[in-house]
This record gives structure tokens, sequence and C-alpha cells, in this order.
């Protein structure tokens, strides 16, 4: 006699709707709702049958290893990179054409940004005060990155 196919083994329906509610959730919070992951969850873990969750189980497993390996980055984040691209290109420009206090700023302005955007990524609280040189000195206090890279990020 042939065994039934697993399709048609159901697990507690109430415990699968939390499990797939609360897997929603996280992997909305941590890769957005329009992330493959998320998609491909909600798609795939609509019923209470064990091949549904043991996909869903896959997704899951799918997803931790991606963000464990890095290689999922937030649109804001390649946003942003293409944007400091562009600055740094443009005070380039300013510099090779005598015009260095600008680029001068526009390149502070760039790093300031970037410092406040590691402090936040870290959770280390920032004022709207704080300058480059505070900025710096609290990511170098929590261990963020050493004395020697706070060093040359102050020169």
């Amino acid at each position: 006699m042939a065994s039934p196919s697993r399709d048609y083994f159901y697990v507690d329906t109430g415990l699968v709707q939390q499990w797939r509610a609360s897997s929603l959730a996280f992997l909305s919070a941590t890769l957005g709702s329009d992330s493959i992951h998320y998609r491909e969850f909600e798609e795939r873990c609509k019923w209470s049958g064990c091949s549904e969750v043991e996909r869903g189980l896959a997704i899951l497993r799918a997803a931790k290893d991606d963000i464990e390996g890095g290689y999922l980055q937030k649109v804001e984040t390649l946003v942003s990179a293409s944007v400091f691209t562009d600055l740094l290109e443009m005070a380039e420009h300013l510099l090779s054409n005598g015009y260095k206090d600008p680029a001068a700023s526009l390149i502070g302005a760039v790093l300031e940004d970037g410092l406040r955007r590691v402090c936040a990524s870290n959770d280390i609280a920032v004022k709207s005060s704080d300058n480059i040189s505070s900025l710096n000195k609290r990511l170098a206090d929590s261990n963020v990155y050493n004395r020697l890279q706070q060093r040359e990020i102050e020169v």
C-alpha cells in the first residue's frame, strides 16, 4: 500500500496561523514587505499542510542565511551610497577646479551624515548638535571601530 503524500498531513491550524503571522511580521520588519522572502512566504504558506510548513521553514532559513551572510541591503542604503558617490564626485570636481573650501565643506557633510548612519545602525543615540568629532568619539567609545580608525577619521 502506498504511503499518503505529506500534503495530506496537517498540523494544528491555530499554531500554524500564529507562526505564519509572526513570521510575516518578522520578515516585513526586517526585510520589508516587498522582499522576495516576504512575498514567497506569504504566497507559499497559506494553509496548515505539512508541506506548506516545510516550505515556510525553508524560506525562513534562506532569509536567515542571507541576513547572516550580509547579502541583503535595504534600498535606502543603496540610494545613500549612490548619493554619497555623486557628492564625492562633485567635491572632487570642485577641488580640481580650485574650489577647496566648498569641496571640504561638501566632503565634511558626507562624512558627518555617514557617521550618523553608522551610529543609527549601531543603536548609538545622537543629538542634532553632534558634529563629526563627537560622532566619531561615540563610535570609538562604543567599540564600533578602534582608536586608530578614530584618529584617521579625525584627521
